[in-house]
């Protein structure tokens, strides 16, 4: 008897198995309905969903048998994972590789066995098959063999469903996770102004909005169906496209505009608009930063400072001392993305006036990080916002350049301020960066 041999990407090939965790799971009647379809047939005793692990075979779905496993060593389908296509063997005892296997020269007594590897994530890697066993010599036909292979696919995609169930079941636990942690931390410091996020509205060329982002609902008190099919021209006297071109009011710095809430109140947000290119249809992005919180803060500090204007002079002084405090960390969250923590685009633009009235050189790397949408769509925006916080950390530390300066251009762009004059030298720079941006990073158990 000829054991199974490992392939040479056994190790990835043992982590997509376990990635999709299926193994030891309970029956289910989806896999058991298509081995059954596949016994009644093409009349088949023993129909199984074989699973290759790194020392045994565990069956999903098993037709004709009432085991559970068998060991690696003595499975006909850890041969099939290495074969591209159909793994047969009309005749076991003239094999020389399973005339003594155990299931051969005893029960289930194999004569025949077909199987077709299972690849349900990568077209190179099987983590098992679909297998039809015979007591007697047999050959399968061309069209017995189209036919299980038309049920295999069938298989593949029960596991990649299976996987995405298992994933939203883990991304759902995440997120009661943070929702939790941010109630308590919301609780803990109910009297410290909050720390917003960027709301985030996309619309179409005709301004139909399409979708909504949660602190852009929070902020209006609504719900994520609320604005779907508004046109967010409604909301604006300004025509924010102009020959389906993005007003140049509504980019850089953008605008100041009022939005009614679910309430009919006005509130003041700080807008920028962006076009997004998506083959044939044209969307665009528009942001918003809440300025209600900032607004009212100032207030109160202006408040504070009336009634304390007619105390002692100590009290004086400390108001001035608490105002310009306030005013310090006003300004310095006003500059930074609240994602990567960066330096955000109104604070690169005062970083460039500075060094252009200091007459210092200049030059800037424009990043955009273009698959970071991909992942967001996929897996949300929680993973989204990890993988970016870990990039901008690795190129902080490998690209450390003298008089660099680094910032957040808006959403998934980076820029990069130096002195570097020389194009060799800038040319070295974009591919160290490139290297880094192209490297796979793992976030929570994902490879991204």
């Amino acid at each position: 008897m000829k054991a199974p041999e490992l392939p040479d990407n056994e190790s990835t090939r043992i982590a997509h198995l376990h990635e999709l965790h299926i193994l030891d799971t309970e029956l289910e009647s989806v896999f058991d309905n298509i081995t059954e379809l596949v016994a009644d047939t093409l009349n088949m005793p023993i129909v199984a969903v074989s699973l290759i692990d790194s020392e045994r075979q565990w069956f999903k779905s098993l037709v004709g048998l009432s085991i559970k496993e068998t060991s690696r060593e003595v499975s006909f389908c850890g041969h099939t994972v290495f074969h591209n296509d159909v793994f047969q063997v009309s005749d076991t005892h003239t094999d020389a590789r399973f005339l003594d296997n155990p299931l051969v020269t005893g029960a289930p007594h194999i004569r025949s066995y077909t199987g077709i590897p299972l690849r349900p994530f990568d077209k190179a890697i099987a983590v098992g098959s679909l297998c039809v066993i015979d007591h007697h010599v047999r050959e399968l036909s061309d069209s017995e063999i189209r036919f299980i292979q038309r049920m295999a696919q069938q298989i593949e995609h029960l596991l990649r469903l299976t996987y995405s169930e298992h994933m939203t079941q883990v991304l759902n636990t995440q997120l009661r996770q943070e929702s939790q942690s941010l109630n308590q931390a919301m609780t803990r410091q109910k009297n410290i102004m909050a720390f917003s996020a960027t709301g985030i509205v996309i619309f179409d060329e005709l301004g139909v909005i399409s979708q909504t982002n949660r602190q852009f609902q929070h902020w209006l008190d609504a719900n994520e169906t609320h604005y779907i099919g508004d046109n967010i021209q409604n909301w604006f006297t300004l025509p924010i496209l102009i020959d389906n071109h993005v007003n140049p009011r509504f980019q850089d710095k953008g605008i100041e505009v009022l939005i009614p809430d679910q309430h009919a109140q006005l509130l003041p947000f700080q807008m920028t608009v962006q076009a997004l290119e998506n083959g044939e249809i044209k969307e665009f992005i528009g942001y918003f930063q809440a300025l209600t919180d900032v607004k009212k803060y100032q207030s109160d500090v202006i408040k504070k400072h009336d009634r304390l204007e007619n105390q002692t002079r100590d009290k004086r002084q400390a108001l001035l001392t608490l105002l310009t405090e306030s005013i310090d960390k006003m300004n310095e969250t006003s500059q930074q993305d609240p994602v990567c923590l960066l330096p955000n685009r109104y604070a690169i633009e005062l970083e460039v006036l500075r060094r252009h009235e200091q007459n210092q050189p200049l030059s800037a790397c424009f990043i955009l990080l273009d698959g970071i949408d991909l992942v967001e769509e996929v897996h949300g925006h929680v993973i989204a916002e990890q993988l970016l916080k870990v990039l901008v950390e690795q190129l902080q530390a490998d690209i450390d350049i003298e008089d660099g300066y680094w910032g957040c251009w808006g959403g998934y762009q980076l820029v990069l301020i130096s002195h570097i004059q020389d194009n060799e030298v800038l040319t070295a720079l974009v591919d160290n960066i490139m290297q880094d941006i192209s490297t796979p990073y793992r976030i929570n158990d994902l490879q991204l």
